[in-house]
């Protein structure tokens, strides 16, 4: 729902600023060098800004919105398969994910014939694939039956099987004899779990003051003994030490699969169970079941070609009561750390996730962190590297959510061809920033957003929401959608408006939305398809420019930790920051020149870092990463240190380089270009004294979000209103590296490039004023004067030369513009306005008459109810009638409370004899949910910016009686309420409609 309460609002965009220039720095930047490591492509050039313009009008395939396809196995139809495939590609979407995912289903779906897999599924597959082909569409699939991933050929007992320590304890008091069976494990073994292999058996002494009820129990790790030798089968027979008051803990380990099932099976029969995520087997295995069972020769060669798009992976979603563990981590653990874990092993072990014993804090998170950077290491060496290059093999790229567990997301990021964050699982922008990070500095083009998954959102989640969302996740570096999602038609026991795999979910109201026909809002979709393509092919474009490196110790995404002073405060003045990671540091191992890190790729101009932020802020950094920092200070890059490091620690338990790690952060103290300040609060100074300032710069306090891109002879600078409720109004300057840069204004909805005359520029800077509504977005670009040259709409195009003067500082009209490729001046009262030019002469311009503001009533309504039909998928629509003097939200309208559907609003308004071509109108909706289109005099009207519901109708409008239509769609909640208040009634009814109040806001309009 939308609302504005200006007295005279415009479409959010530009309206440059007519206050004087505020200065910036400028920037330069070159590449990074990338290890062969990445998986990476040669590099290539951005493409021209003519085909960037041309792309922009019409944006290709390959940078459309996608949907998640929900798949009820291969219970479905190859036709419908076609069909809808069909349905995606006429509204504007580029590609689908095949997932099997039925969380909703309540009957079988015969995993055993139909599952995932089998023959009628791999004929799906084809179908799909086929068709996507002929639609120019990319079929992506997800690498196993819902997530993660999991295969039907393996039992919990095999090799390739996700692998848990459990262990089991028994306390004894001193002198205290035990003998027999050793203690059985805490957590019992998951269903299908029938073996295990015992591993260690240890003793230890509790600590002095300990309590075997404790949790975590102390243990002094000085008195460990290893009794593993003296184990007889599974029976031990010992003697606790004698001591006062002392008690020890006998604890045994055994190796066991964790039995880790899928999401919501069964999905084959037999059963599937997930792999091992940090093994060579699990992946092996994977590899030859995709090879054996699923590509088929016809596959394969669909595979190849432009419908083959990525192997997909979910977040890593490993679950077990117990300890994750995979076969042979001690050797692997003193391989990657350079000691044994086994003396370890009691603060590492977990129930519920919960630890069971100490040490104490410092050891405990020591033995912590270096077990979790082995994990890293094994999914990047095991799992992700190996999986990619097979995909590659294939002719695919290779997509996963590289979250889930405390691993290095960042790192993996720069490995994958696309990562990918999630709307839902994500707490803030930052666990964008994140994956950005890794992406930017490895010099991969895209990063996914699974996107629109609302907790309790199924059939009221609105388009506006949803753009709402992306909009701000474009800004943190996101460049496609995957969109949550697109069921697919029907299943057994689904009902109207037909299957959806994600409602109702346990009972209730379920996750996301399922797009398509059936909603009534699909009819608009092809809108915001536009506005999502746009922005994607912006964003896509050239290279990223990013202003601070925020080095965390750990490359942790999902858990919502920020950026200390960017996160808050520095992005509401211009900041912008991505996070980084030691092991990412070291897969790119990037280079400074010009000040900049990474020139040639994301050219950081200030690199942060902090104590770790994810251990109580504890100064602990890889002797190797402080050697890159003292590096990077001495080749002229910026650095901000926070916090005391004057005896800081490496991380993990082997500390014999701590006193390298102390001389080199001194060294790096020493810098002239490093400062250090105490805390957090400190920042701000500690910027100041760096002389460090970001690339754009506007007004304190703003909730203004952005992005930049950056080719040869053009720059992108994506710009959105991260607020709710505020509107942006403001200047914003920015520097540029383009010689005679003009500033243009990009509508994302329309795909309309037009210059911006106001604006200031001097040495390498512009500035020029920003209005977004709340939740809009929009794009800057600077380019040289040619670039007009490029257009296609008249309106917009000017000789070069005439453009390159057309430059003005300020007015006391409302705007300048182009029109018929005349420069004109706007105001909404009638008077003469001045105009400054950039060298200084003044122009005024008179605006004779200016009609009046006016409400617009007399709507003649018809509804388009939309119900349940004969069959799941059947959808009947009555029609209601109205005839309204004043609007109302439909639960306020007798016979249309529990309504969902379309809304069409009619009525007229005279322009008189004064109505001439100097002027025009903008029309305010006031309020409407949820999409809408508005047509004037029987035509149609391009896009309308959903988020601003303010349209220029001033080109269709004439002298005399017009006639104003504003069709507005709805999700289905409502209807859902009264169809299945078993499910949905508890929802709170959307308010529908039109709500108003709608205006006409005259403008008068002059040539300058």
């Amino acid at each position: 729902m939308r609302e504005t309460t200006s007295a005279h609002p415009e479409r959010s965009g530009f309206t440059p600023s007519r206050r004087s220039f505020i200065g910036l720095g400028a920037a330069v930047g070159t590449t990074a060098a990338l290890q062969p490591a990445l998986g990476l492509p040669a590099a290539h050039a951005a493409p021209s800004d003519g085909v960037f313009a041309a792309g922009f009008a019409a944006p290709a395939r390959t940078a459309q919105a996608r949907f998640r396809w929900w798949w009820p196995h291969g219970l479905v139809d190859t036709a419908e398969i076609e069909r809808e495939i069909d349905q995606v590609a006429d509204a504007g979407f580029g590609g689908v994910e095949i997932a099997d995912v039925h969380h909703s289903s309540t009957e079988p779906l015969d995993p055993r014939g139909h599952g995932w897999g089998t023959a009628p599924w791999r004929e799906a597959l084809e179908a799909a694939l086929a068709r996507a082909h002929e639609r120019d569409v990319t079929v992506d699939i997800t690498i196993g039956p819902a997530w993660p991933a999991a295969l039907p050929t393996i039992t919990p007992q095999d090799t390739a099987a996700v692998r848990e320590l459990a262990h089991g304890v028994r306390f004894l008091a001193a002198g205290e004899e035990f003998t027999g069976a050793l203690p059985e494990p805490e957590v019992s073994p998951a269903e299908g779990v029938d073996g295990r292999t015992l591993r260690h058996v240890q003793a230890l002494r509790l600590a002095e003051g300990a309590s075997a009820q404790d949790t975590p129990c102390a243990l002094d790790p000085a008195t460990l003994q290893d009794l593993t030798p003296s184990v007889q089968g599974e029976e031990l027979t010992w003697t606790a030490p004698e001591g006062e008051d002392a008690t020890w803990a006998l604890i045994a380990y055994w190796e066991r699969g964790s039995g880790q099932r899928p999401e919501r099976g069964p999905h084959t029969e037999p059963v599937s169970y997930v792999v091992d995520h940090f093994g060579d087997a699990g992946t092996q295995a994977v590899i030859d079941f995709w090879e054996e069972r699923i590509l088929t020769p016809r596959i394969r060669s669909l595979l190849e070609g432009p419908a083959g798009g990525a192997i997909f992976e979910d977040s890593i979603e490993m679950e077990t009561d117990a300890t994750l563990w995979t076969r042979d981590l001690p050797a692997a653990f003193e391989r990657h750390h350079g000691y044994d874990p086994t003396p370890y092993l009691p603060v590492l072990v977990r129930v519920d996730e919960d630890k069971v014993f100490t040490f104490d804090p410092v050891t405990d998170r020591r033995a912590l962190d270096d077990y979790n950077d082995l994990l890293s290491q094994l999914y990047i060496d095991h799992h992700l590297t190996p999986l990619r290059d097979w995909a590659h093999g294939l002719g695919m790229t290779y997509r996963i959510q590289p979250y889930g567990l405390q691993t290095d997301a960042v790192a993996k990021a720069a490995l994958v061809d696309t990562a990918e964050g999630e709307s839902l699982g994500f707490n803030n922008l930052d666990d964008f920033r994140s994956l950005a990070g890794g992406r930017d500095l490895a010099g991969k083009k895209v990063l996914s957003s699974e996107a629109g998954a609302t907790h309790g959102g199924a059939h009221s989640t609105t388009w506006e929401q949803t753009v709402r969302t992306l909009a701000r996740e474009y800004a943190a570096g996101v460049n496609q959608a995957v969109l949550h999602g697109f069921s697919y038609a029907d299943a057994p026991g689904a009902q109207w408006p037909g299957f959806a795999a994600f409602t109702p979910y346990d009972g209730g109201i379920g996750y996301g939305e399922s797009w398509g026909p059936r909603q009534p809002t699909w009819q608009h979709a092809p809108d915001v398809a536009g506005f999502l393509a746009r922005a994607q092919h912006t964003l896509q474009w050239g290279t990223p420019s990013v202003d601070v490196a925020f080095l965390r110790q750990k490359g942790y995404a999902g858990s919502g930790f920020g950026a200390a002073h960017f996160s808050k405060e520095g992005v509401r003045t211009g900041w912008t920051h991505q996070f980084l990671s030691p092991r990412l540091l070291e897969i790119t191992d990037p280079h400074v020149d010009g000040g900049r890190l990474a020139p040639d790729g994301p050219a950081y101009s200030l690199l942060v870092f902090e104590g770790d932020a994810f251990n109580g802020r504890v100064a602990t950094l890889p002797v190797e990463t402080a050697r890159r920092l003292l590096g990077y200070a001495r080749s002229g890059l910026r650095i901000l240190v926070v916090g005391d490091w004057s005896a800081p620690e490496e991380p993990g338990i082997d500390q014999e380089e701590a006193q390298e790690l102390t001389a080199t952060l001194q060294e790096l103290l020493a810098q002239p270009t490093v400062h250090r300040v105490d805390t957090r609060e400190q920042i701000p100074q500690g910027l100041d004294a760096l002389d460090a300032a970001p690339d754009v710069v506007y007004a304190e306090d703003s909730p203004l979000l952005h992005t930049r891109r950056r080719g040869e002879n053009l720059e992108l600078y994506y710009l959105t209103n991260g607020s709710d409720t505020d509107p942006v109004d403001h200047d914003i300057t920015v520097s540029t590296g383009v010689r005679d840069a003009y500033p243009f204004a990009l509508d994302l909805w329309t795909g309309r490039i037009e210059p911006l005359p106001l604006h200031q520029a001097d040495q390498g800077r512009v500035s020029v004023r920003v209005r977004l509504a709340p939740g809009s977005s929009t794009v800057l670009a600077l380019a040289t004067p040619q670039w007009t040259t490029r257009f296609s709409d008249p309106d917009a195009k000017m000789p070069p030369g005439r453009l390159k003067k057309l430059r003005l500082d300020r007015t006391d009209a409302d705007t300048v513009r182009l029109a018929d490729g005349r420069a004109v001046i706007r105001a909404g009262e009638p008077g003469t306005y001045t105009s400054t030019y950039a060298d200084g002469r003044t122009v005024t311009t008179t605006i004779d008459t200016v009609g009046a503001q006016v409400e617009l009533t007399g709507w003649r309504v018809e509804v388009e109810d939309w119900r349940p039909g004969g069959s799941t998928t059947e959808t009947e629509v009555h029609l209601h009638e109205y005839s309204l003097d004043t609007l109302a939200p439909w639960t306020d309208i007798d016979g249309l409370e529990e309504v969902s559907g379309t809304g069409r609003y009619t009525t007229t308004v005279e322009l008189g004899e004064a109505w001439t071509g100097g002027h025009g109108a903008h029309l305010d909706l006031g309020r409407v949910t949820d999409t809408y289109r508005v047509t004037v005099n029987g035509t149609e009207l391009p896009p309308c910016d959903q988020l601003s519901p303010v349209v220029d109708v001033g080109p269709w409008l004439t002298r005399g009686t017009n006639t104003i239509e504003i069709e507005v769609a709805t999700t289905l909640l409502n209807r859902m309420r009264a169809f299945r208040p078993d499910v949905y009634e508890d929802a709170r009814p959307q308010e529908y409609g039109l709500l108003g109040p709608v205006r006409l806001l005259p403008y008068g309009q002059a040539e300058l």
